[in-house]
């Protein structure tokens, strides 16, 4: 009987921790905390304060210097990490709130070990010719020929592919080299802004000219007549003035 008894209090304890365990258990969205799940917060963000079976959790964004780039249930974000000159390396691109800072390796330096596109490791290195890149081998760098598309300054340690103008639906001014990179002009609508400004503008100078010249020339002429109707007057008077003497025999 106690045997049975047994058998059955150790079954109870498995489902139990069965059911617990299914309890506990959260989304791939959600942590654990106080009990519950809360929601991660989203990158850029960290938790300020969890959730329990009344509140939902609350999250704030990352502080200038530092950054959370996945969905987290953490109360601290990530410290940006920088790119030291000392050790051969510049920034390729500042951090951001969802993204730590990425590293590139200085002129005259090569990257010796990298993550994905951050170089972590960078080793002093004598620049290759332009339309050459440094490359990399077991036993120390080479310098190699860009290919068909590519280009570099002599500095790199990779060549880099031309910018595609017609994909960025921009004019090709100048075509890309082994050692320089394609230059394109502006877009067409900024083109056409600018010619349509540059039209007006000619237009809005000749009517301002037309109109100060017309302005002027009304006003002479004005002016004259005015002149004329005095001087003509004071002809006519005169004469009817003789006339009048004659007539009297008063000689004026």
């Amino acid at each position: 009987m106690r045997e049975k008894l047994a058998s059955a209090a150790a079954v109870l304890m498995l489902l139990l921790v069965s059911l617990c365990g299914q309890t506990l258990s959260c989304d791939p969205n959600a942590y654990l905390a106080n009990g519950v799940c809360c929601l991660k917060c989203p990158p850029g963000h960290r938790v300020l304060s969890d959730c329990d079976l009344v509140t939902r959790r609350r999250c704030v964004p990352c502080l200038n210097g530092a950054f959370m780039d996945q969905l987290n249930g953490f109360s601290r974000c990530n410290l940006c990490k920088s790119c030291d000159p000392a050790s051969g390396l510049r920034v390729k691109s500042f951090c951001t709130r969802v993204s730590n800072t990425f590293c590139e390796p200085l002129k005259t330096f090569v990257c010796t070990k990298a993550v994905g596109d951050d170089c972590v490791t960078a080793e002093r290195r004598g620049p290759c010719r332009p339309g050459q890149y440094i490359k990399q081998k077991a036993t120390g760098f080479d310098c190699s020929p860009c290919p068909a598309g590519t280009f570099s300054d002599g500095s790199f340690s990779a060549c880099r592919l031309h910018t595609r103008c017609i994909r960025l639906n921009l004019p090709l001014l100048r075509r890309g080299t082994n050692s320089s990179d394609a230059f394109c002009g502006d877009p067409p609508q900024k083109r056409r802004d600018w010619t349509h400004a540059l039209i007006w503008g000619v237009v809005s100078i000749v009517v301002a000219l037309i109109s100060a010249v017309s302005g002027y020339l009304i006003y002479r002429n004005r002016g004259f007549g005015s002149y004329g109707e005095s001087a003509a007057g004071k002809i006519l008077h005169k004469d009817k003035t003789d006339v009048f003497s004659d007539e009297t025999g008063v000689a004026e």
